[in-house]
């Protein structure tokens, strides 16, 4: 039977590689920004409601029942596709963060490959473990900070699609 030593493992801290890439670093600033770009607008609508509904209310009580029901009607329904705005552009901010963090981690995987089928690697391994499954382990088997110095020279950057 093959039995499997330590020396066959590589323990990788993925979270940290993440958090620590500079694509990473570029996703969230790019993402902060459209973020804040996002609320400036959403700020100037909301604005727009407040002020159309002020004036609502200040007129509605020289306007027949019917109309007024009517204009309150049309009121409520541009609250609520706001509201809907605002929810589908958390929701856009939320897919793009997975997305670009899919990409990264899938960079991830190709460097671990690589770093595997590399000709005199000082690494050799048939296996790697998240560092976040381990309770102990040696630190000459991770091989985390070779695999983020390798991801920050295979990819700065993640394009990062614009909101619709």
């Amino acid at each position: 039977t093959n039995q499997v030593f330590a020396s066959d493992i590589a323990i990788i801290d993925l979270d940290e590689i993440i958090k620590n890439s500079t694509a990473m670093a570029n996703v969230n600033k790019t993402l902060e920004n459209e973020k804040a770009s996002i609320e400036k607008k959403l700020k100037i609508e909301e604005q727009k409601l407040t002020d159309e509904k002020n004036s609502l209310e200040s007129t509605i009580k020289t306007l027949s029942q019917d109309v007024a029901q009517k204009k309150a009607m049309e009121f409520q329904q541009k609250v609520l596709a706001f509201q809907q705005e605002v929810r589908e552009n958390e929701t856009n901010l939320q897919k793009k963060y997975i997305d670009s963090v899919a990409e990264i981690t899938n960079t991830i995987k190709e460097i671990v490959s690589d770093i595997k089928t590399e000709k005199n690697s000082k690494y050799d391994f048939d296996v790697v473990l998240p560092a976040s499954m381990t309770i102990y382990h040696n630190s000459e088997l991770d091989i985390s900070s070779e695999v983020l110095s390798r991801l920050n020279k295979k990819l700065k950057t993640v394009k990062v699609l614009k909101a619709k």
